[in-house]
């Protein structure tokens, strides 16, 4: 009888000519009641990733700036609007805004409908990965990787917020599974459809999807090429065709308005790789940075070991997934050198599954090999490997994550204002104020820019663009124009706040206002009010970017313009 070490061992050796993605010893020993074990586990990690992705979305917490200007777009938009250029300088994909758009209509256009979508998203990408690591690996492999995935901090978090980028890590597991399948079923009739239907359709609903199959296109090609298989060859170019046709509908419909708007790329361009041989600029802020987003670790230095010690072991076990993996990372660097995909952290959040898949490898590679000392040396490698994600990915079940909350500093402002209070709203707060006024009693009537970057907001406000609005039954808003994407200048500032001047009660809503230096417009703001006027109050909740907050002023006082720090 082959002892569990062994036999775990044994499987590592998997048939690199064939096309089959599971090795013939996995397949033998899959009844074993050590793989049934490991596939429980898998299932019960797979519950469990279930359960930190629901608890986040059921936090419900305050929509962000950028939610506010996606979310402001689904809301007020018709449905056959969608595909034009978004307001706020905002893009995502057609299929995600009518996915959105469709919940909305459905559930209103609460938090919750907002991130219904991306919450169905990022649970089927947990469904769709386990399924894809089953296939691939033994079931003591399958279930690091599909641990690492359930426990992923982006992952989780993006369940829970109304964009695009859970959906991006959906579309990659779905499609490389679809991929997988094909091979291992000799590309019949069914699975070519779907994988051909699969691409067609991903485009529509993930941008980073054309890196992905871009590299499934270039990885089955050369496949075929080199193996000689023709008789795939017609499959293929049936499925390719399939896939182009389906980027050739989006790019008309929808994409070819953002490739053509230079904001984007002048908003971006210190996230462009300057060059493909530029090794320190892909260490430092490709590598070192993804890897940081992930949070799988305190130290960077296992990580990269594992990843290492992950791309030896798939190059000997399962080279066609391991280059389904990578390909995608060379497409999206040759266009980031183009200019045309920016590589942030957001934006790579589809090049998780396989970056999981490779250091799930790594973690199963040094287990299998203590296995030959001892079979519980292995089991000890890979539970502490998988203790700080899990742990991590745990702990947000009962810590609060604090990005910009806005409710109650709002909630506040509802509670202490007064009938003849003035509400200034700073300018990157405005637009998650709109999306809230109303449920607090607040004036939802007011006129936002279209564009939250534009140094001339100021000029335009002077000569005749409302700013201030006045309803009945309502306080008075002022919007302010000055923030770190339009103007932190003295004089700009000095002119944005002399519209509170004489106001005895004004109250100052700031969120997403921090920053380094003079890019710090709350503290700039409230010191320049702190001189010229009292602070009667003041309600604030810390979170990314300076949070959220609401100050209070009496500024009857008469203090020079040039008290400003």
């Amino acid at each position: 009888m082959t002892p569990p070490a062994t036999e775990m061992a044994e499987s590592l050796s998997v048939n690199t000519g064939g096309t089959a993605p599971i090795s013939t010893s996995a397949s033998r020993s899959s009844g074993s009641p050590h793989d049934r074990a490991f596939r429980l586990l898998l299932w019960c990690a797979v519950a469990f990733g279930l359960l930190l992705r629901g608890a986040e979305y059921l936090e419900n917490r305050s929509l962000w700036l950028d939610e506010s200007f996606l979310s402001l777009n689904i809301i007020q938009k018709p449905i056959g609007e969608l595909h034009k250029p978004l307001d706020y300088k905002q893009g995502a994909p057609l299929g995600f805004l009518i996915a959105q758009k469709l919940c909305v209509l459905a559930f209103g256009g609460s938090e919750y409908a907002l991130r219904l979508f991306p919450l169905v998203c990022s649970m089927a990408a947990l469904i769709f990965f386990a399924r894809l690591a089953l296939g691939a690996f033994p079931p003591f492999h399958a279930l690091i990787a599909v641990t690492l995935f359930a426990v992923a901090d982006p992952l989780i978090y993006y369940a829970a917020e109304a964009k695009q980028y859970g959906c991006d890590a959906a579309v990659n597991a779905i499609l490389l599974l679809a991929a997988m399948r094909a091979i291992r079923y000799e590309f019949d009739t069914p699975r070519a459809a779907q994988l051909g239907a699969a691409g067609a359709v991903a485009v529509f609903f993930s941008h980073p999807s054309v890196f992905v199959l871009a590299g499934v296109g270039l990885t089955l090609s050369v496949d075929c090429l080199l193996k000689k298989r023709w008789r795939h060859a017609k499959t293929l170019a049936a499925v390719f065709g399939c896939w182009a046709i389906g980027f050739a509908l989006c790019y008309v419909i929808n994409l070819r308005y953002l490739s053509k708007d230079p904001f984007f790329e002048e908003f971006w361009r210190q996230d462009f790789l300057p060059s493909l041989l530029d090794v320190r600029w892909i260490q430092r802020f490709g590598v070192y940075r993804f890897l940081n987003f992930l949070a799988l670790s305190p130290r960077n230095l296992p990580i990269y070991i594992l990843l290492a010690l992950g791309f030896v072991r798939m190059v000997r076990a399962n080279p066609m997934l391991l280059s389904f993996a990578l390909t995608p990372i060379a497409f999206a660097s040759v266009a980031s050198v183009l200019h045309k995909y920016p590589l942030f952290d957001r934006f790579l959040v589809f090049l998780i599954p396989p970056a999981l898949l490779v250091l799930g490898a790594g973690v199963w590679s040094v287990a299998a090999l203590l296995m030959r000392l001892n079979a519980r040396l292995g089991y000890v490698f890979a539970a502490a490997c998988l203790a700080y994600p899990v742990a991590h990915g745990a702990a947000t079940l009962w810590t609060a994550r604090n990005v910009q909350d806005l409710k109650p500093v709002l909630a506040y402002i509802q509670t202490h204002k007064r009938p003849d209070d003035v509400i200034y709203v700073s300018q990157l707060a405005a637009y998650p104020y709109k999306y809230y006024a109303a449920r607090y009693g607040l004036n939802p009537d007011i006129d936002l820019p279209q564009t939250y970057v534009d140094p001339n907001l100021g000029q335009r406000y002077a000569d005749g663009l409302p700013r201030r609005f006045d309803r009945a039954g309502y306080n008075p808003i002022i919007l302010g124009y000055c923030s770190y994407f339009t103007t932190t200048s003295p004089g700009d500032l000095d002119k944005d706040l002399s519209a509170l001047r004489g106001i005895p009660r004004a109250w100052v809503l700031i969120t997403h206002g921090g920053g380094e230096g003079r890019a710090n417009i709350q503290f700039l703001i409230t010191s320049y009010l702190d001189a010229i006027g009292t602070r009667i109050d003041s309600y604030e909740r810390p979170g990314l970017w300076g949070g959220s907050a609401a100050y209070l002023y009496d500024l009857t006082s008469k203090a020079p313009a040039s008290s400003f720090p």
